[in-house]
């Protein structure tokens, strides 16, 4: 006899609602239905793209601490890409309380395993971006304005409490969202859940393409958030190819967030090597152009033999 067909049950963190964050591990996805790789690779691949979000910036405020400066990193990065995971984070939470909900009162709705790994990566990710909001207000030049070293605030005391204070603004703007979209309609909630994310992470290249372009220097951005953020985003895309009930157009579109991502990083390689390039000819022109034009003393005329020697005293020294 066949086993007794499950009934169907609903997913909040599948389909419509994997955005620029699916559930990050979609092996509980690949063992329920038919897949198109192996369920190990599966897994290993959703492991893989949760850690890689969640450490996406580590590197920067690493870097950040070595050179206790966050001149040459855009903070509009940073803030974009915090206000992208706090309104995902919200979003899936709602919709992780909503399946619980759904599963206490017999509707056959669950949580999901995957949807807890979206909201801790986001809310990971978001206290990171605190952490480097810190970092800018503690390692800021100091001005006389601000009274300069007179002032007696060290900057390990100002990036803990800017840190923690930033922190608390984050988790209660991360509730507020959570409550908003438990009230949303389910289309609204998916526009502002996963659209409008995908489209601040989008954004928020740019302030660091142009801080790049206009300091003609790529120093103070850690391209280790590049190689991660790359890494994790092939990894969330395959595991979106996975399931064998998902046509490929399907899986496409859900990729769309990643591979979008994915291209503004190659913009953002792409820049920098412009920039690497622009500096090794500035190099070069340096070093053609040592030899300044300076006064060259005269030669003594034939009619007054003393006035060239009166221009050789008064002359300049040339360097050599």
């Amino acid at each position: 006899r066949e086993p007794p067909k499950r009934a169907p049950r609903s997913d909040p963190t599948s389909a419509r609602s994997r955005g620029r964050w699916p559930p990050a591990l979609h092996a509980r996805m690949a063992e329920e239905d038919a897949s198109r790789m192996p369920h190990g690779l599966v897994f290993f691949l959703g492991m893989l793209g949760a850690c890689c979000w969640v450490l996406v910036l580590v590197p920067q405020a690493l870097l950040n601490l070595r050179r206790r400066s966050t001149e040459g990193m855009s903070l509009s990065l940073v803030i974009l890409w915090q206000s992208a995971v706090c309104i995902s984070g919200g979003y899936y939470a709602s919709a992780f309380l909503q399946g619980v909900e759904d599963e206490g009162d017999g509707g056959g709705g669950h949580g999901g395993s995957g949807t807890v790994w979206a909201v801790m990566s986001c809310m990971s990710c978001g206290l990171v971006c605190c952490f480097i909001e810190g970092q800018v207000l503690a390692y800021r030049p100091k001005s006389h304005a601000d009274g300069g070293e007179a002032s007696g605030r060290s900057p390990c005391f100002v990036l803990a409490t800017c840190t923690m204070s930033l922190s608390s603004v984050f988790i209660a703007i991360c509730g507020a969202l959570m409550l908003l979209f438990s009230r949303l309609p389910e289309l609204a909630s998916y526009i502002l859940g996963n659209a409008v994310p995908t489209a601040l992470l989008g954004l928020g290249f740019i302030p660091q393409i142009w801080e790049f372009v206009t300091s003609r220097s790529i120093a103070g951005y850690s391209f280790g958030v590049t190689a991660i953020d790359i890494v994790g985003c092939l990894g969330n895309s395959i595991v979106l190819f996975a399931p064998a009930d998902v046509s490929l157009g399907e899986a496409v579109k859900e990729s769309m967030p990643f591979i979008i991502v994915i291209f503004m990083h190659i913009v953002l390689i792409a820049t920098a090597l412009w920039v690497i390039g622009v500096g090794e000819q500035r190099g070069d022109a340096r070093t053609a152009g040592t030899f300044v034009e300076k006064d060259v003393p005269a030669q003594p005329s034939a009619a007054d033999p003393d006035e060239g020697c009166a221009n050789a005293c008064d002359a300049e020294p040339v360097a050599v």
